[in-house]
């Protein structure tokens, strides 16, 4: 293998995967030896057609002494070879075999004639006697041996068409024979759309004699998303608890990925963004209007001045007229054609990606972008002198089937109408919505001898590409364009596919953190989802128990788990098991590290709570203004029957009097003495919410007693009757 060749890496194995909000990074690594030499670039291939190409990247490490560079990486397509080589037969075979086909049909046709004409040969019959004479003889001798002529002849004949019908059929095979593998040797130049893969080309450049080449490849495509769930996992006492962390991962990107580490992210990659301007504020000075910002900037005054040196060169090496001479006539003084600069030869390490090479029209929605204002458009500065001394340059080629393209594909809308955004300068005016990260990557530089140097135009990625592929002689029977277009849609698909039950989509929180898998896992490219573990992680936990009976009696377990992971807990379903049996399922919401988190398990039927109120009413006095007070006695007793010490929390309620209302509330004899309750955590707060925390030793029974009076005049009466328990 020559230094100056491009070898193409089948095995390129992807060693990780980073799963986006939307989308996915995959990084695939490649090992490149001497071999007979090092090639002159990289080719890979095998790789999904939906890659945006803007977001190739690569990255080289040297094994050993030596450097390595690798210029930007281009996207591409390849087609794969045929399963296997057929030679074709020459033409003078087929018309060989088809002329022996032709010369033995014939001759049996002949054969059979023969057999036809020897068939109608007859056998004279006796000659009439006359009357009166005797019969004559019967010419026996010459029957006999005409029998036996036609006998041979038609025994001579069946054989001859039997060895005609044997050779003919050999005859039909080798024409069958070579008609097949004409016809396959045909179809293997045929390149059909299932074959054809993406393909990635880096430049490389090794500087010294390193003992291998280490290059890691990434990029972004679309059709992947995931969503969390989790599993709590707790003691029977609560005294431990683990959370376990899955993801439900769906992917339609072309490739499966198979035994590789996922890395889950909640951010966006490729979402648009730009920092704040702060405008300065100055006390007791009026405040200038702030100038339009403006979205396009023409290019600077005297940039054809760049292609001096170009001009002055050529110029130096036309030829000069003869002294003396008469000048050539005017058909001749044209300086000869200098040969076109091909920038792909001069600088391969050039970015070949962009609108027009990886983007069609709906991958271009994922990089929003403010809308600029428009600006007039102003001309370029004049040429130099010497430059404009220059004969005028060839006329432009004609315009790329690509603008066209691109103008029907990627019209921004708002103010700027449609057809291809103006670069460098061109006539047409800015557009009104420019993504500069799909324009610019899909620019090229023209040759600088033409009408339009220094001034960048879009590609024909779909001309490239079909070169590409055709260039050993095979036929294409699809364009690599509409399908590249045709995955990017089937993997864009996968953003309406349905989330299992109960998951909340990420990137609905505050949080933007990467989660690594602790085990390398498999996630096909099916477009169906699929839970992948990622970690088990140990929390801090409490077990407490909760119990309103005012409103039920029963006592509830609350388990209090402590984040004390760097990653946050994202929302989504929650399965809870105590003691590795299955409890319920219920739903986590976002927690920050270091939070606090509680999760109901359900009622206790160890501890048991019983709430009884008791009700008076009487006069205070019998002063002129006499007040009627309404007495309620509560006795709450709770009976531990776990083989633990629990701590209980008995929530209740004291009625409080409306605004304005001509009512007292006193509270009396509570023991033990309970604190006031909002309710804040749950988001609902209430007023006049009360609460007792205590601890209850095994086996043990605890009495809580309260009493409130409400206090209202004598000839009132409470909406809904005095008594306030029931």
């Amino acid at each position: 293998m020559g230094a100056a060749e491009i070898r193409i890496m089948h095995e390129a194995p992807i060693v990780g995967v980073t799963v986006h909000r939307q989308g996915a990074t995959v990084t695939r690594r490649v090992v490149v030896e001497p071999g007979d030499g090092w090639p002159a670039g990289l080719a890979v291939v095998g790789l999904p057609l939906a890659i945006r190409a803007p977001t190739l990247r690569v990255s080289v490490q040297v094994d050993g002494d030596g450097a390595a560079l690798a210029g930007d990486p281009r996207m591409g397509v390849w087609a794969r070879p045929p399963a296997e080589t057929i030679e074709p037969p020459e033409q003078a075979e087929l018309l060989a075999a088809r002329q022996a086909v032709q010369r033995l049909e014939q001759r049996i046709a002949g054969l059979d004639a023969e057999l036809a004409l020897v068939a109608m040969a007859d056998i004279q019959p006796r000659p009439a006697a006359q009357p009166g004479k005797a019969p004559p003889p019967s010419p026996m001798a010459a029957r006999l041996a005409l029998v036996g002529f036609t006998d041979d002849l038609t025994a001579r004949r069946h054989t001859a068409r039997a060895e005609a019908e044997a050779a003919l059929a050999e005859a039909r095979e080798a024409l069958a024979a070579a008609r097949d593998r004409f016809t396959r040797a045909t179809s293997a130049q045929v390149i059909r759309a299932a074959a054809i893969t993406g393909r990635v080309d880096v430049p490389l450049d090794v500087q010294s004699a390193p003992t291998a080449v280490r290059l890691t490849l990434s990029y972004f495509v679309p059709g992947a998303r995931w969503v969390p769930a989790w599993q709590v996992r707790l003691a029977g006492d609560g005294a431990r608890a683990s959370i376990e962390m899955r993801a439900h991962v769906v992917q339609r990107t072309g490739e499966d990925w198979r035994g590789v580490p996922l890395r889950l992210s909640t951010a966006e990659p490729l979402r648009f963004s730009a920092l704040p301007e702060l405008d300065s504020i100055r006390i007791g000075k009026a405040q200038d209007t702030p100038p339009a910002t403006r979205g396009f900037r023409p290019p600077p005054a005297g940039a054809d001045a760049l292609f001096g040196d170009f001009d002055r060169a050529r110029k130096a090496l036309a030829p000069r007229a003869p002294t003396g001479s008469a000048l050539p006539g005017p058909a001749s003084q044209r300086l000869p054609d200098w040969p076109v600069w091909d920038l792909e030869q001069l600088a391969p390490e050039l970015p070949q990606t962009g609108a027009v090479d990886g983007f069609g029209g709906a991958a271009m929605a994922d990089f929003a972008a403010e809308e600029l204002d428009e600006a007039p458009m102003e001309r370029s500065a004049p040429m130099p002198a010497m430059a404009s001394a220059m004969p005028p340059p060839p006329a432009p080629a004609a315009p790329r089937p690509m603008r066209k393209r691109m103008a029907s594909r990627g019209a921004p809308k708002g103010r700027g109408g449609g057809g291809p955004p103006a670069v460098g300068g061109a006539p047409g005016g800015p557009p009104s919505a420019v993504r500069a990260a799909v324009l610019f990557a899909g620019l090229r530089l023209p040759p600088p001898d033409g009408r339009t140097r220094g001034k960048l135009e879009p590609e024909d990625r779909g001309a490239r590409w079909r070169a590409s592929l055709t260039a050993d002689g095979r036929r294409l029977d699809a364009d690599p364009v509409a399908l590249a277009e045709a995955a990017e849609r089937e993997a864009r698909a996968v953003t309406h596919t349905p989330a299992p039950a109960g998951t909340r989509p990420v990137g609905q929180g505050h949080f933007d953190h990467v989660w690594t898998t602790d085990a390398a896992v498999d996630v096909p490219a099916d477009g169906g989802w699929h839970s992948v573990p990622v970690g088990i992680r140990e929390l801090p936990c409490a077990l407490r128990y909760v119990t309103v009976p005012r409103e039920d009696a029963h006592v509830f377990r609350l388990a209090t788990l402590h984040n004390v992971d760097r990653a946050p807990l994202l929302a989504g379903p929650a399965e809870l098991y105590v003691d590795g049996a299955y409890v319920l399922s219920t739903a986590l919401n976002h927690v920050p590290s270091g939070g606090r988190f509680e999760l109901g398990l359900g009622v206790e039927q160890a501890i048991r709570c019983a709430r009884n109120a008791r009700y008076e009413e009487a006069r205070s006095d019998a002063r002129v203004v006499a007040m009627a007070e309404l007495r309620h006695h509560l006795s709450i007793e709770l009976r531990n029957g776990l083989g633990r010490p629990a701590d209980i929390e008995v929530r209740e309620r004291v009625p409080q009097p409306a605004e304005g209302a001509e009512v007292v509330i006193e509270e009396l004899n509570v023991n033990p003495i309970w604190q006031g309750y909002d309710q804040i955590e749950r988001g609902r707060p209430i007023v006049g919410g009360r609460r007792w925390r205590l601890t209850v030793e095994p086996g043990a029974t605890e009495t809580l007693e309260a009493t409130y009076v409400v206090k209202i005049y004598a000839a009132n009466e409470l909406v809904g009757g005095n008594r306030r328990e029931a």
